[in-house]
C-alpha cells in the first residue's frame, strides 16, 4: 500500500526511521512474536489473521483518512460507522495515523507546528524529580518486548524517556505519573516518538483529563461509576465487594491509569 500510504503520512522520514528502528531491533531476535514480544507474551491469545479481511478494513480506512475534510465527514456525519470499524479493529499499518485522528492529537500537532516544537521540549532541561522516576520505569515496560528489550532495547528506552519528559515539561502542573509510562510505551510499538507524544498529551489532557492530577478525584469518580453499574450487570459479585469492603479503586486503578495497556491480551 505504498501509493495509498504516502497520502496519508505526513512526514515520511519518521515513519522510515522508526521502520529502520524495528528492523534493527527484529534482526537480533527470530523469537520474536506478530507483536513484537521476544516469546509468546503478545501472541498468547494464538488468533489467526485473515489477510483478506485485514486488506478490506485497511482500504476502507485508508478512504476515511484520505484528507482531513473526508475524516471530518465521517466522524460527524457517519460517527457509528467509524465506532463499528474501530471495534472490529484497527489494521495495524493503519494504527499510527488512526490514532493521531481518534485521540484528535493530529489537529493539535498541526496547531502547535508539532515537530518543532517537540524537538524543542526534549532539549529542554526538565525538572529533576521528574527525570529521576521517568529513569527508574525505564526498564519496568514492556521488558520482553522488542522495542524496549534484548540488545537494542536502548533504542526505545531513550525514545520513550524523550516523550515523558516532553510531556512533564509541556505540561509542568501534572509533569509525570507512572501509569503513562505503559501507555507512552505501547504508543511507540505504533508511531515515531513525535505522534507518541502528541497521542499522549491529548489521551493524560483530554481523554483521561483529571486521572494524573494530584488526588486523582476523575479516577475515584469513574470508579464510583464502575462499582455502579456493576450493581447492575452482576449484583451477586457487587453485593459481596460491599460486604467485605472493597473499595473499586483497590482493583481498578491499573486498568483505568494505564487505559488497559497492561491487562487485555495483546
Amino acid at each position: 500500500h505504498n501509493d495509498q500510504s504516502n497520502g496519508l503520512n505526513g512526514n515520511m522520514k519518521d515513519y522510515q526511521s522508526f521502520a529502520s528502528q524495528l528492523s534493527i531491533a527484529s534482526s537480533t531476535s527470530t523469537a520474536a512474536d506478530r507483536f513484537g514480544f521476544l516469546g509468546t507474551e503478545g501472541d498468547s491469545d494464538n488468533l489467526k489473521v485473515d489477510v483478506n479481511l485485514l486488506r478490506r478494513r485497511e482500504q476502507k480506512w485508508f478512504k476515511m483518512l484520505s484528507s482531513p475534510e473526508t475524516w471530518n465527514m465521517y466522524f460527524t456525519k457517519q460517527y457509528k460507522k467509524v465506532q463499528s470499524r474501530c471495534r472490529k479493529g484497527i489494521p495495524p499499518s493503519i494504527r499510527p495515523k488512526a490514532w493521531l485522528y481518534l485521540s484528535s492529537a493530529i489537529a493539535l500537532q498541526k496547531d502547535k507546528k508539532g515537530q518543532l516544537q517537540y524537538e524543542r521540549l526534549c532539549k529542554k532541561k526538565g525538572e529533576a524529580k521528574w527525570l529521576e522516576d521517568i529513569r527508574k520505569d525505564l526498564d519496568r515496560n514492556f521488558p520482553t518486548h522488542e522495542l524496549f528489550g534484548g540488545e537494542f532495547g536502548h533504542i526505545g528506552k531513550n525514545e520513550l524517556f524523550n516523550v515523558l519528559k516532553a510531556y512533564s515539561v509541556y505540561n509542568p502542573a501534572v509533569g509525570y505519573c507512572q501509569a503513562q509510562a505503559p501507555i507512552a510505551a505501547l504508543l511507540l510499538m505504533n508511531m515515531p516518538a513525535e505522534d507518541a507524544f502528541w497521542c499522549l498529551q491529548t489521551i493524560s489532557d483530554q481523554i483521561l483529563k483529571g486521572y494524573y492530577a494530584e488526588g486523582m478525584v476523575a479516577i475515584q469518580a469513574d470508579g464510583s461509576a464502575l462499582f455502579s453499574l456493576l450493581k447492575i450487570v452482576s449484583p451477586a459479585v457487587h453485593a459481596h465487594m460491599s460486604e467485605q469492603e472493597i473499595e473499586p479503586m483497590l482493583f481498578m486503578q491499573e486498568w483505568f491509569l494505564c487505559a488497559y495497556s497492561r491487562t487485555l491480551p495483546w
